[in-house]
This record gives structure tokens, C-alpha cells and sequence, in this order.
């Protein structure tokens, strides 16, 4: 038993190209035996809790064992990237797939249930290469083709319209009314039954460059609006929201210059940005306001992926003990 025991300790030790990856989330949270569990990645440590009345009851810190970013799917349970390596924790981590290059981002499917897989060869963002794959709860890993290597996927995000559930993918390559390599958004319809890719919008960038961009249901009414942190013809950050428009996407907001603005985070109907002022971690929330929006400041964890969110909205993050922040 123990040769069995150090066996698996070695096939499950953590490769060593296993690095955290900029837009990997590295906290995640999910529905289990009538639980909402919720679990966060703190240097070495797993960390794990149970949301109970509004807050977080701490269940220990674990040996995150190499795991350098979380997924979780409600009733499947936790997820994690490791190297090259997709793994499963059930009481201990075990391993689901190996991928042929580094896992960059797990993104969580419920119709069919699975992992969509953002691998390739690290590097910076974006990755020098990367394709995507698609890992049921239930089957093998089968590669995802309408996404090339060429394409430098750098991140993956979900939206819906007209009752189509839509993969987002942020890729760097030139485009034919950009022939040069840029940061633009492609969108495509996620066909459950295969599943299988159908493009949708592969638009050559939104209005201005952007650095990070997310949908969310902002009003609650059932469209999925893009969120975009762009850079403006001086050099400043600020945020635009774009509403869809059957093929694509027009411009609804655009609001003023922030400072230290980087990212932006959708999380069910709440949108999150991030950033740096004056060297210290800062937060916004993108909320309505009228016929436009406003970001009204935040908490700020540490990094911008630390944040996950329960099925009620509520904000989760651990930082030298949980944190908690209900809807508002």
C-alpha cells in the first residue's frame, strides 16, 4: 500500500512548467449535497470553506500540490490545472487528463457538463501558441479545431443571446481589416449536442484597443452585454459597454478615464474591474445608472482572479481569512 501510495504522490507531483497564468481564476465556487462550497488558492495552500448565512465557514488549508488555478461544476465538484495536467480533487487530487502542453484556463460547462480546456505553450499573454479542447465529466478530452494554434487564444469567457449559449475567446492575430497582429474578440455559438464551435462575430477589435473585456447580464434583462477595459488615443484606460445586436455589437456606454485600470471580470450578473493605484490593489463595480453606467469602488482582493461568486451573487475571496460581500 505504501509503494501504491508513493507511486501516485509521484504521477500527480506538479511538472515543473505548472506556473499560474494571468487570466486563470485561482478561486471557484459550487453547489454539493445541498452545500455551497467555495475554494481559493493562497501561496502553497488550498483553501477550503462552506458558505453558511452569509458567510464562510473555514474547513482548513490542504496542499494545493501543485495546482495553479481552480474550476468548479455544481454537483461535479472541484477542478484544477496542474502543469500539463487536468486533475479532480476528491479528497486528494486525482488526475483526469494530460494535455500535450501547459493547461492555461479551465472555463466550467453545464449543457453538457465539462471543462472547456485553454491550453498551449506558455510565455506571456498572449501565449506564443494555444488551441482549445473539451473535457466532459464523463469522457474523453477531444480537441476543439475551429480555434487554431495561429490564433494565440489568450482567454476564454461564456455569454448568451436569443437562447444560444456563445464561447468567447480573446485571440492576438491580424485580421483582414487589420492586417497586423491585435488583440480581438471572436464570438461563437456553442452547439451542445457535439459540442461543436459555429462562428458567430470574429470582429478585428472592439471601437478602441482593448486590454480585457467580459460579458455580464448587466440589467437583468436577459442580454448579455460586453464590458471592455480600452485604451484611448492618449494612452489613458477606461471602460465601454457594448450591447449585441444579432451579428454583432454597438456601442451603449462609454465611460470617463480611470486610473490604474487593467481588468475585467464577469461573474453571473455582476461585473467586476481591477486594478493598481498609487501600488495598492483596487476594485470596481460596473452598475447601472440611468440610461448609462457607473463604476462604484470596491474591496479589492489581491489579484484580479481571486474572486468567485455564489448562485445569490455574493462576492467570495480569501485573503488572510475569507471575505465576504453581499449583493447590493
Amino acid at each position: 500500500m505504501n509503494a501504491l501510495v508513493a507511486a501516485l504522490a509521484v504521477l500527480l507531483a506538479a511538472p515543473a512548467e505548472a506556473v499560474p497564468y494571468p487570466y486563470a481564476p485561482r478561486a471557484a465556487c459550487w453547489r454539493s449535497d445541498g452545500l455551497t462550497r467555495v475554494a481559493a488558492l493562497s501561496g502553497d495552500a488550498l483553501r477550503l470553506g462552506e458558505l453558511v448565512d452569509g458567510e464562510v465557514v473555514d474547513r482548513g488549508a490542504h496542499e494545493a500540490g501543485g495546482v495553479t488555478s481552480l474550476a468548479a461544476l455544481d454537483g461535479h465538484g472541484l477542478y484544477g490545472a496542474q502543469g500539463r495536467r487536468v486533475v479532480r480533487r476528491r479528497g486528494a487530487w486525482e488526475l483526469v487528463a494530460e494535455l500535450p502542453d501547459a493547461v492555461l484556463q479551465l472555463l466550467p460547462c453545464d449543457v453538457p457538463p465539462g471543462l472547456v480546456v485553454l491550453h498551449g505553450t506558455p510565455g506571456g499573454t498572449p501565449p506564443a501558441a494555444a488551441t482549445l479542447a473539451w473535457l466532459p465529466v464523463a469522457g474523453r478530452l477531444v480537441e476543439l479545431p475551429e480555434v487554431p494554434a495561429r490564433w494565440r487564444a489568450w482567454k476564454l469567457g461564456w455569454s448568451a443571446a436569443g437562447g444560444l449559449r456563445r464561447l468567447v475567446v480573446s485571440t492576438h492575430k491580424s485580421t483582414r481589416f487589420l492586417p497586423f497582429d491585435h488583440d480581438c474578440l471572436f464570438v461563437f455559438d456553442w452547439l451542445a449536442a457535439g459540442p461543436a464551435l459555429v462562428k458567430r462575430w470574429l470582429g478585428s477589435r472592439l471601437s478602441r484597443p482593448y486590454l480585457d473585456a467580459a460579458h455580464a447580464d448587466l440589467r437583468g434583462d436577459g442580454e448579455q452585454r460586453l464590458a471592455a477595459v480600452e485604451v484611448a488615443a492618449d494612452g489613458g484606460r477606461g471602460m465601454t459597454v457594448y450591447r449585441p445586436i444579432g451579428f454583432g455589437y454597438e456601442g451603449e456606454w462609454r465611460g470617463p478615464g480611470v486610473e490604474g485600470l487593467e481588468r475585467v471580470i464577469g461573474l453571473g450578473r455582476r461585473l467586476l474591474a481591477w486594478g493598481r493605484v498609487a501600488g495598492r490593489p483596487a476594485a470596481w463595480e460596473l452598475v447601472p445608472d440611468g440610461e448609462g453606467y457607473r463604476l462604484d469602488p470596491r474591496p479589492a482582493p489581491a489579484g484580479p482572479m481571486d474572486w468567485t461568486i455564489a448562485a445569490d451573487g455574493t462576492m467570495i475571496w480569501f485573503e488572510d481569512g475569507w471575505h465576504v460581500e453581499q449583493p447590493r
